[in-house]
């Protein structure tokens, strides 16, 4: 110790940092444009079926300044079923079924008469063992679509594997 000490000019090296990044383009491309108008169009009939147009706009006009803070899009917008349908395909897509899970229960009750939200949860379910709560999804969906094929063939394939 008392050689490094007194030796300690000898010993200093100079810092080297090795810094790794990747920066993606940020201007707009046909593609956003696509889907901002994708977007619009899809929010057209909740805007036709709104009792109050003026209040409609209110209540889903963005009032956030620009940021560059991160907000999920589920914050943004939790009532919006198309926010809620790419979520779970992308989390479907990412492998992240439990949070998958989530947005299909979620668009189930955002859309009491549709069945596609029961298949997707089903199908989540399945993935992850839960095929009590697979098989009630299917039996929802099918409540809702009583001759939908791909309800009745996955309640085919978990009836299959429930007798196993």
């Amino acid at each position: 110790r008392r050689f490094y000490d007194e030796h300690h000019d000898d010993f200093k090296r100079e810092r080297v940092y090795t810094i790794e990044m990747a920066s993606l383009s940020k201007l707009p491309v046909m593609q956003d444009t696509l889907d901002v108008l994708d977007d619009l169009e899809k929010a057209r009939p909740f805007f036709a079926e709104a009792e109050d147009d003026s209040l409609y706009l209110v209540r889903n006009a963005s009032e956030r300044p620009y940021t560059r803070a991160f907000f999920a899009a589920a914050d943004l917008d939790a009532r919006n079923p198309n926010v809620h349908q790419r979520l779970a395909n992308l989390r479907v897509r990412m492998g992240r079924t439990v949070e998958a899970r989530d947005h299909y229960e979620t668009l189930a009750k955002l859309l009491p008469t549709r069945w596609e939200p029961l298949l997707g949860l089903a199908r989540v379910n399945l993935r992850l063992g839960r095929l009590d709560e697979a098989a009630e999804a299917v039996e929802a969906g099918l409540a809702r679509a009583p001759d939908e094929s791909s309800l009745l063939t996955l309640a085919r394939r978990l009836s299959v594997d429930q007798d196993r």
